[in-house]
């Protein structure tokens, strides 16, 4: 019986129709990809905001504040040390709280969205990353319309005193390899625009995941009522935690 054998060309159509179907679904891999990123990355958020509701519980009904934004000395207290107690990843002691990096010693952590592609910390690579920023504030009234949201230089503000919980961020994503655990740097951030710098692509373009006051997270155009990306001084702005009314 003679053996039947492929010739080139045979052999060339069924590489061509490999590489066809493989062009096909790989959109459709990433996008589903990209789609659990996000969905994960929600889940930090979801887990970070309940922490704020939680300190907020103990501490007089407070959000996390501090006196100075960038202080010379140790210790340097920021949210994220004042929330790592009511939080899953990573645990931190009082040591390590207090200090003004976070050391990596365990696996991704609930302050890093995985699809942040800012690289390591630009202040060492065995430290820890984060993604996610507080709204700034600030205690000066001249400077209120600049920096209206819940934390900063002596920013004081009570979850209870939020007009709007459902429609007023509480914790928002910033790229950047300088958004560092346990540092100032980008720990709160004021608008959209300031987000852009960072990465304007993370879920999409200008499309990022917000945690409001009362808990929930949600994934928002941020040019969609925001073209210029700096309204948060607008009464109607939900980077503004002084807001008196929705629109």
């Amino acid at each position: 019986m003679k053996k039947q054998i492929f010739t080139l060309v045979e052999l060339l159509i069924v590489i061509a129709i490999i590489a066809i179907l493989a062009g096909m679904l790989l959109p459709a891999l990433n996008l589903a990809r990209e789609k659990a990123q996000t969905i994960r990355c929600s889940g930090n958020l979801k887990q970070l905001s309940l922490g704020l509701g939680q300190y907020g519980l103990e501490n007089g009904d407070f959000f996390p504040h501090i006196a100075n934004p960038e202080p010379m000395a140790e210790p340097m207290l920021i949210w994220d040390d004042l929330i790592n107690d009511y939080v899953p990843s990573p645990r931190m002691t009082s040591e390590e709280k207090e200090a003004r990096f976070v050391r990596i010693k365990g696996s991704a952590n609930a302050y890093f969205c995985p699809s942040d592609r800012a690289g390591v910390s630009a202040y060492g690579a065995d430290f820890y990353r984060r993604t996610y920023a507080l709204t700034r504030g600030t205690s000066d009234p001249g400077e209120y319309n600049k920096f209206p949201g819940i934390y900063g230089a002596g920013a004081s503000v009570r979850l209870g005193g939020i007009r709007f919980p459902s429609a007023t961020f509480s914790i928002v994503e910033m790229v950047s390899s300088t958004n560092t655990l346990g540092y100032t740097s980008n720990a709160s951030v004021q608008n959209a625009a300031k987000q852009w710098s960072g990465d304007s692509n993370l879920h999409g373009p200008y499309r990022y995941n917000y945690a409001c006051v009362d808990g929930h997270v949600s994934l928002r155009n941020s040019r969609a009522d925001d073209p210029d990306g700096s309204s948060q001084y607008k009464n109607s702005s939900p980077w503004n935690a002084r807001r008196t009314k929705m629109q």
